[in-house]
């Protein structure tokens, strides 16, 4: 070979050798940068600090991630000189970098620690003037406020508005600063503004103020700010969070007024009202909400709003289980509301009341035909209807027949809740079958499928009893099912024959079952008394067992709704409170204990 092919051959073999150790390099560096963050997370300082100065970065990259690391160094060593040592060193060392705005916010959080106020606020507020992004200057206002400096955030907030024009963040902000000096009047109006600003705001400023109300140090303070509010340009608003306010602090009747002023202003015929009447039925303000229903027909006859109000009067009823006024109220809707939906809806409530509550099997049954006959199979009215029919077919003791509608409208995939409540009524045939094996596949396939579904504590109970029980007293859940079918067909005097003979031993595995059982057979009879004694009874006898909660739930809701005894409910939700005050029962107690007016 000649001499010029080997001085080729020797500059490529140069070369490769070269590049090979530049890689070496940078694969050195890199795991030296990754071992200084290990060592970082684990506040082990002075090795990662040997490791980092012992780095010299040849990229861009490789230095930026030095400089990021030893600034989380020296925070955690709270080494401040040596972070503003490095901040101007890293901003000498590439002054138009991409991440400058971090550096320059270092510095400033350094200012700001040394108590240079001025130096602080003159730099802070060249970066937000820079970029006057809310971001920004939410980032600017943080740092005031991390390091007591409220007024300068006050200041920030209120420049930036005038600036880059009002927003709902600044209105928030500035309303909890306010809040923190006991300014309640400003922090009222900061919220009507961002109220303005956005109307989505306006559950959060409702939740705020609540939480306000719930103080001693500011209840007065705020409602009467917002009293003072109502002849004011924000009185809308003001009207607006003192509903929730009379809400929240037992006085519907205010509460009223103050909506009926709110619809009137804002000229909705009542629309807002809706809205209302349904916070009043949260609450348990039942009157109120009916009475509310009753002014919007009174006084908007031609609106439209009318034919929601008369829906929610009849679901008012429904819920407070005056059943004879609900059927009523759904039978006229059912024959003569001009809008559809409610049409087929109501129709679908009247026959579920005559076939729940009236044991009417037959009209119920006859509307549900007549529904499944105007809607195809596959939608949701349709679905309702056949699991309807299924029932009766039940009640009747009709099963090959209730599987029948069940199959035939699992075929056409229904959605939703009522394929949710599909796969509940299939597993409870299989336990009326006493396929107890089958009841339990499909009940878990529930749970797993349907893990939010308002069935699954139903199930979660049955897959518990079936899984602990099959073995050891399978013939107890046989008989448990027997009575629970025939409680359902109506023949309550058999099913309380059969659960008395599991009643009779209390050390019995399956006897705490058989009296909840009971006591819900004695409620659908209307035998209120027993029903109570039974659920009393229930959580003395077994009060280490998980329904034992329920059982006082249900003794004080009977005492409540259908005994008109509040006083005898509230015992009973106090009772709750002190047994199982972490039981998810207890919230409910609570409310209701609030709303009865005895909190």
């Amino acid at each position: 070979m000649r001499f010029g092919g080997w001085k080729r051959v020797g500059m490529v073999v140069l070369l490769c050798t070269l590049v090979g150790s530049g890689a070496r390099a940078a694969d050195d560096i890199q795991k030296r940068l990754v071992q200084a963050r290990q060592l970082i997370l684990l506040e082990r300082w002075e090795q990662a600090r040997a490791l980092l100065e012992g780095v010299v970065p040849e990229t861009d990259n490789q230095w930026l991630a030095r400089e990021n690391l030893l600034a989380d160094l020296y925070r955690g060593q709270k080494n401040y000189a040596a972070l503003e040592s490095l901040t101007r060193e890293a901003l000498a060392r590439k002054p138009h970098r991409e991440d400058a705005a971090r550096w320059h916010f270092l510095r400033g959080e350094l200012y700001l620690m040394a108590d240079h106020l001025d130096s602080a606020q003159q730099l802070l507020d060249s970066l937000w003037h820079a970029d006057p992004a809310d971001s920004t200057v939410l980032r600017v206002t943080r740092l005031y406020e991390q390091h007591s400096v409220a007024d300068l955030a006050t200041s920030t907030y209120r420049e930036a508005r005038v600036r880059s024009g009002d927003s709902s963040l600044f209105a928030m902000e500035l309303a909890l600063l306010y809040e923190a000096r006991r300014d309640y009047a400003s922090a009222t109006t900061e919220y009507f503004r961002a109220i303005a600003r956005d109307s989505t705001r306006t559950r959060e400023v409702e939740n705020r103020i609540l939480q306000l109300v719930v103080t001693a140090e500011s209840k007065d303070a705020i409602r009467n700010e917002l009293e003072a509010a109502r002849l004011t340009p924000q009185g809308i608003p003001a009207r607006k969070l003192l509903i929730t306010v009379y809400l929240a602090d037992g006085q519907p009747d205010r509460a009223l007024d103050a909506a009926w002023e709110v619809d009137s202003l804002n000229q909705q015929a009542g629309l807002s009202l809706i809205m209302f009447m349904r916070q009043a039925a949260e609450r348990g303000y039942d009157a109120v909400a009916a009475r509310t229903a009753q002014r919007i027909l009174d006084t908007y006859p031609t609106s439209p709003v009318r034919h929601q109000a008369e829906w929610e009067l009849a679901l008012l009823a429904r819920r407070t289980g005056q059943w004879a006024d609900a059927q009523d109220q759904f039978y006229r809707m059912a024959n003569g509301s001009p809008v559809v939906r409610f049409r087929i809806e109501a129709a679908l409530e009247y026959a579920d009341i005559r076939r729940l509550h009236f044991d009417d099997l037959r009209t119920a049954d006859s509307v549900y035909r007549n529904v499944i006959r105007r809607r195809p199979p596959a939608a949701a009215y349709s679905g309702r209807a056949l699991l309807g029919s299924a029932d009766i077919a039940v009640r009747r003791g009709l099963y090959d027949t209730a599987r029948a509608i069940l199959v035939l409208l699992s075929e056409h995939d229904p959605q939703g809740a009522v394929r949710e409540e599909l796969t509940y009524r299939l597993a409870e045939l299989a336990w009326f079958e006493e396929d107890l094996e089958g009841a339990q596949e499909i009940w878990s396939g529930l749970t797993v499928d349907f893990p939010r579904s308002v069935w699954v504590n139903d199930a979660l109970r049955y897959i518990f009893m079936l899984s602990t029980f099959s073995e050891v007293a399978r013939g107890d859940l046989v008989v448990l099912g027997r009575a629970e079918a025939l409680a359902r067909r109506g023949h309550s005097d058999s099913a309380l024959t059969l659960l008395g003979g599991l009643r009779g031993s209390p050390e019995a595995p399956l006897s705490p079952r058989a009296v909840m059982l009971a006591a819900q057979i004695h409620l659908q009879s209307e035998q209120m008394d027993s029903a109570l004694v039974l659920w009393d009874g229930y959580a003395e006898q077994y009060p280490d067992d998980a329904d034992a909660p329920y059982a006082l739930v249900s003794a004080a809701r009977l005492c409540e709704d259908q005994l008109g005894q509040p006083e005898r409910a509230v015992v009973r939700y106090r009772r709750l409170l002190e047994a199982y005050p972490r039981s998810h029962w207890a919230q409910e107690a609570r409310g209701r204990i609030r709303s009865l007016g005895q909190f």
